[in-house]
């Protein structure tokens, strides 16, 4: 996963307005793992005396993101940071607002799943991975045969052991960032990918 850097005019994206010429500090806002990047830049910024310190604050990637796109001045944040790359449909946002957005990548992130020491190590696949974490996963999953494995059903998966026999009968407890989180939405999209490959390939070989 990438960080990005929005701006108007932070994976992460940036993003940068002109607007900020109206005001005597640039405003900053977004992805909660850009932010100390951001942070660490803006006071090196703010070390200068013919600038202000901008004014840099988190909130989510989705609050970056839609944020440096609501539109172009100063009651609008300058730069927006977020840890996943702009979809079709935000980007349609911004242009729909008139904001001409500029993508600056400054880095790439990570992703570490981990679990308690004191719980028996588990080695799980992606694709299981996203049989347990996501809202929707594949009719075939539940062993359904014969079906379009394209075809989405909510995830029945309460335990570990429902999704193979050989992980812990204990329930799936996952924990991690708020749904406006960039980071989370990008290992959404990835264990989901896994997933959905197998019964894909699955689905293939029963033709």
């Amino acid at each position: 996963m990438r960080l990005t850097f929005a701006l108007v005019g932070a994976i992460a994206l940036t993003g940068v307005t002109t607007a900020a010429s109206a005001r005597d500090y640039l405003s900053i806002a977004g992805s909660s793992t850009v932010l100390p990047f951001a942070t660490i830049v803006a006071e090196q910024l703010g070390n200068n005396p013919s600038f202000k310190t901008p004014v840099v604050e988190s909130g989510g990637s989705s609050v970056g993101k839609k944020g440096v796109c609501e539109g172009i001045g100063t009651e609008f944040i300058d730069i927006g940071n977020a840890s996943s790359r702009m979809k079709t449909g935000e980007l349609e946002y911004c242009a729909g607002n008139g904001v001409d957005l500029t993508e600056i990548k400054v880095g790439y992130d990570g992703i570490v799943v981990a679990s308690s020491k004191a719980a028996a190590p588990l080695n799980i696949s992606k694709a299981d991975l996203g049989m347990a974490l996501t809202a929707k996963v594949s009719v075939c999953s539940s062993g359904a045969q014969n079906h379009n494995c394209t075809q989405m059903i909510d995830n029945p998966f309460m335990k570990w052991s429902d999704i193979n026999p050989s992980y812990p009968d204990v329930e799936i407890r996952v924990y991690g960032p708020p749904t406006t989180s960039g980071t989370r939405g990008s290992f959404v999209e990835m264990v989901f990918q896994f997933h959905l490959l197998r019964y894909l390939q699955a689905s293939e070989h029963q033709r």
